[in-house]
């Protein structure tokens, strides 16, 4: 009997050292990590508010003073590295060469089309058919004539827009206010016109400036500007760009018709 209450005892015991053991064990983990419950609160909070802290702060949109100066230093690099020998004797390759070579043959036939036809035909006429814009068009449609900025929609779009931008800024502005409050107004929202109808064409903001100060253009109250010679002068070098871009094989003129620049 005397064994048997032993061993009960004994029984007792261990079953409460085992119901004891769990929280034990967390009270070792605990001691072993040095860290009391209140502590580890603490650290916790201190670790929430040092994130906070170091998480950006949402600025305006205005940026600051110097972060607006050091915009002026460029955000991106060149496509191409350039090095020393940048500044001195460059190395052309073949293909390069060749594209050089196509692009001044474009650029030629296009100015010389325009060109013949203003002083043969249309200067006879008093009617003008070159304007600078068209050399700056020149650049885009045989430079890089696969731009989204070349692309016949950009082309024509862009000087048509424009065009009829300068005319409207020029009939309504320079009588009543002056050329250079026509100027202004007319540039950038031509600017407008081509965004919002997606035919960007960067020479179409010196299309719209010329339609302003075109003075020698009367008829049809300076409007005939918009035909003559925007738009059929664009549409001669579209003509010339679809026959020289497609010569050589390693060029193909246009990349699309009536697409935008996201097909690109």
């Amino acid at each position: 009997m005397e064994s048997q209450s032993q061993q009960q005892q004994n029984g007792s015991v261990v079953g409460t050292e085992i119901e004891q053991n769990p929280a034990q064990e967390e009270d070792k983990n605990e001691v072993v990590l040095g860290v009391e419950p209140e502590q580890q609160q603490e650290g916790e909070h201190k670790h929430d508010h040092h994130h906070k802290k170091s998480e950006p702060k949402n600025e305006g949109a205005v940026p600051s003073i110097k972060q607006y100066f050091r915009k002026w230093k460029g955000s991106g690099r060149p496509n191409h590295a350039r090095g020393p020998a940048h500044y001195g004797v460059v190395k052309i390759t073949k293909e390069q060469l060749n594209e050089f070579l196509w692009s001044w043959i474009g650029g030629f036939c296009g100015i010389a089309a325009v060109s013949l036809l203003h002083y043969f035909i249309f200067l006879t006429r008093n009617l003008a058919f070159v304007i600078g814009s068209f050399g700056a068009s020149a650049v885009l449609i045989y430079g890089v004539p696969k731009s989204a900025l070349a692309q016949p929609r950009n082309l024509i779009g862009g000087h048509f827009l424009s065009a009829c931008v300068g005319c409207i800024c020029k009939a309504a502005f320079v009588n009543s206010v002056g050329v250079w409050f026509a100027i202004s107004v007319a540039v950038p929202t031509a600017i407008i016109a081509m965004q919002l109808t997606d035919t960007v064409h960067p020479p179409g903001g010196a299309t719209a400036l010329l339609a302003v100060l075109n003075v020698a253009e009367t008829a049809w109250g300076g409007f005939l500007f918009i035909f003559i010679p925007a738009l059929s002068g664009a549409v001669v070098m579209l003509l010339v760009a679809l026959i020289v871009n497609n010569i050589p094989k390693t060029r193909s003129y246009p990349h699309y018709w009536w697409g935008n620049s996201t097909t690109l």
